[in-house]
């Protein structure tokens, strides 16, 4: 079950972002346009002197034209709706983006957006990273933008239809998606790592605010909350009740929608669809008012780690001992620093790392969320405290010691190398 919800969360990942969906969405609707004089909205993203403020904008902007679209019905007035939601956006886009700005993006390649572009062009607007760093993130993202886009593009006539599941599906085609697909989950949970590492919390959210929701609010889910290092055993209760009471409370939606989407519900006149719109909805605004609960009961560092830290599996793939000694062509001086570094965290962490063997064993066998075990818990989230401290101290050292190159043949490495099972 556990590696069914990671998978869940990697695949995510993958998923457009609002800056690009409405573009995607308006196509298949039949709304072939461009934005801003024939600009598409992946040029526009695609431009690197855009500020953070002005691609905030543009994905609200697209995020709002999103939900026009999707609410426009599919006879004539919605088509007119969908027009004139197109040339509000194209008014609105003059705004933000300067005549400049659009001469730059009319260079830009016209292809979809990949993942990974949407994570890079924000970290670009960051204008609080410095230099090096700087260098290092255009070093490990430049590795892979160009494969990452043409995946992007290709991957683009996959969504027509060809090679998806279903009888008529080509298993051939099936297979060679599913690999493509874990490469994909694979290299961006590397980058997702590097990244962490090379930026501070406050970047890290900055970043995020462009992912999908879905993304944006994986660190709330229940499990990932409850790994919280300073959470109080009172916090846990409260935590616990709140999740139960959603769990409750959308079930039946839940089961609802799950029933409907297996049915299809496509029908010319759009029976189901609404329905489905309806469940959805109403789960979204459940979730929110519980993920509002919640950082009430969390304090507002809590509420702070848990926004920052990268969506994914707790465990490393680029920064572990394995990975750093495969990188042949470090420096005597690299050498040494890593050496030290490695040394420094053994030796901080002695203690904590036996006490939390010692604690694992005592659960072994045993319900861990049960309550008997609520003081076994608390002792291994204090210990864990330690342990991530000390970890998050290494890793930067590691990102802050290799240059953006070696950084780069880590994330290669790691994307295809074979993950633990957890």
């Amino acid at each position: 079950m556990k590696r069914i919800v990671l998978l869940c969360v990697v695949l995510a990942v993958a998923a457009p972002a609002a800056v690009f969906a409405a573009q995607r969405f308006a196509r298949e609707r039949g709304a072939q346009r461009g934005f801003g004089d024939g600009v598409t909205p992946s040029q526009v993203w695609r431009v690197r002197t855009l500020t953070m403020d002005q691609r905030l904008k543009l994905s609200e902007m697209q995020s709002s034209l999103m939900r026009d679209l999707r609410d426009a019905r599919g006879d004539g007035a919605g088509r007119r709706e969908m027009a004139g939601a197109l040339v509000e956006a194209q008014r609105r886009m003059a705004t933000v983006v300067t005549p400049v700005q659009l001469d730059l993006a009319r260079q830009q390649p016209r292809g979809p957006l990949a993942p990974e572009e949407i994570l890079y062009y924000g970290i670009v607007a960051l204008p609080d990273l410095d230099a090096s760093r700087r260098a290092k993130v255009d070093a490990v993202y430049g590795s892979i933008l160009e494969t990452a886009r043409s995946e992007a593009e290709e991957m683009g006539g996959f969504g027509r239809g060809r090679g998806r599941g279903g009888p008529n599906a080509d298993p051939a085609d099936v297979q060679a998606r599913e690999q493509r697909q874990s490469g994909q989950r694979q290299r961006r949970l590397a980058l997702f790592e590097v990244t962490e590492a090379l930026l501070t919390p406050d970047q890290m959210i900055a970043v995020k605010r462009f992912l999908p929701d879905t993304l944006k609010m994986v660190g709330l889910r229940e499990k990932i909350v409850f790994r919280l290092p300073s959470l109080t055993l009172e916090q846990e209760a409260q935590v616990r009740a709140i999740f139960a009471a959603l769990e409750d409370e959308t079930a039946a939606d839940k089961a609802r929608l799950k029933a409907l989407r297996g049915e299809g519900g496509r029908g010319g006149d759009g029976s189901g669809r609404s329905e489905r719109r309806d469940l959805a909805d109403r789960i979204d605004e459940r979730e929110a008012k519980a993920h509002a609960e919640l950082q009430k009961v969390l304090t507002p560092e809590q509420v702070k780690q848990l926004a920052a830290q990268a969506p994914g599996p707790p465990r490393s793939l680029v920064f572990t001992p394995e990975m750093i000694r495969s990188v042949d062509d470090l420096t005597p001086a690299q050498q040494s620093k890593l050496r030290d570094a490695l040394m420094g965290f053994n030796r901080a962490t002695m203690d904590e790392r036996r006490e939390a063997r010692d604690l694992r064993e005592q659960v072994k066998g045993g319900d861990p969320q049960s309550m008997e075990l609520a003081g076994v818990r608390d002792q291994l989230r204090q210990v864990g405290s330690v342990l991530q401290s000390e970890h998050d101290k290494i890793t930067r050292t590691v990102a802050d010691t290799l240059t953006g190159p070696q950084l780069a043949k880590l994330v290669a490495t790691a994307s295809t190398k074979k993950p633990r099972q957890p």
